[in-house]
């Protein structure tokens, strides 16, 4: 404690069992700091004025896992998003969502590689169907949308 505020490295725990272990700074988490939350999800990164911000890692109760950029408390950046079934996103990240140039690979051969737009395909993109064939194309809303071929 520096002048009655948590200052340094830590470890609070809240009485509804939801935890933080790591640095502090005037009160806040601030720094490197693992949280573990009430349902099991655990992030393990860097923080700053008690918000996710830069690099880590979120393991989500489900067996997802989240590794990349934060900013102001959501998925920011450049990251990778694996999912328990064994599909996964590479690419880049805006307000939690998908957005801008991305890689998806589902676990059965499936793949879309290109622009993105709140968690859709939207824009330019190539889609691998598992045999090989692929729609080089327009997406929108999800959908293949105008030319293609």
């Amino acid at each position: 404690y520096v002048k009655g505020k948590r200052d340094g490295v830590g470890v609070y725990i809240c009485a509804n069992g939801e935890r933080y272990d790591g640095q502090w700074f005037q009160d806040k988490q601030h720094g490197k700091g693992t949280y573990y939350g009430i349902n099991n999800n655990r992030y393990e990164g860097f923080w700053y004025c008690n918000m996710k911000e830069g690099d880590g890692v979120m393991y989500y109760y489900n067996g997802d896992v989240y590794t990349g950029q934060w900013k102001n408390d959501v998925r920011s950046g450049k990251g990778t998003y694996k999912y328990k079934t064994g599909a996964y996103y590479t690419g880049e990240w805006q307000n939690d969502m998908k957005n801008g140039r991305g890689v998806f690979d589902w676990n059965d051969g499936f793949r879309y590689e290109g622009e993105w737009q709140d968690n859709k395909r939207n824009g330019v993109g190539t889609y691998t169907y598992a045999d090989g064939d692929q729609y080089i194309g327009q997406w929108k809303d999800d959908m293949q949308h105008g030319k293609g071929i």
